[in-house]
This record gives C-alpha cells, structure tokens and sequence, in this order.
C-alpha cells in the first residue's frame, strides 16, 4: 500500500478511537448527572451544561473529536482515490507519438 494511504488510515484510526474515548466519557458523565437530575432520563432531554462546567466540557471535547474525525475522513477518502487514480493511470497503455510527415 502506498505510505500516503497508510499515514492517511493510521490518522483515521486515531481520530476513530479519539472519537469513541471521548463518546465514553461524556455518557459516563451523564449517566452521573442522571443519577443527580432523574428528571432529564425521563423526558429523554440531554443537559448542555453551564459553560466552564464539566458536561460542557466533555460535550465540548466530544463535538472536537467529531469534526476532527470527519475533516480526517475527508482525507482518508481523497489519499484512496488518488491511489485508485494513480494505478489507473499507470495501467493504461502507452500512446506512441508519431512525427508528422
């Protein structure tokens, strides 16, 4: 495989894992404040959180991680098709140019 492929896909890993991590946190975080706030399990209702408060920040973080994950999808996508381009490209056949007469 291409390096260009490999670090694109070894960055997509990373920003998955980033992604769950972080999905992880913010749910045991509101499963904490759950337990604090009954009412916001009931009517299914996610608290935002004031800013500077821990919710926030871990929503905060989380929202962080998806973008970063879908600017590095983006890329992942874009290495895959200049390699698909490339070996295209490299497998066509050779055009000999003949000079005019």
């Amino acid at each position: 495989m291409n390096p260009d492929a490999i670090a694109a896909r070894r960055a997509l890993i990373r920003a998955y894992r980033a992604y769950l991590e972080a999905e992880a946190v913010l749910e045991d975080a509101l499963a904490d404040a759950a337990v604090l706030v009954p009412e916001l399990r009931q009517h299914h209702l996610r608290p935002i959180g004031a800013p500077g408060s821990r919710i926030r920040r871990l929503q905060d973080s989380r929202d962080h991680s998806v973008e970063l994950l879908e600017v590095v999808r983006d890329k992942h996508h874009r290495a895959m098709l200049r390699l698909t381009t490339r070996r295209h490209v490299s497998d066509a056949p050779e055009i000999a140019v003949l000079p005019r007469p």
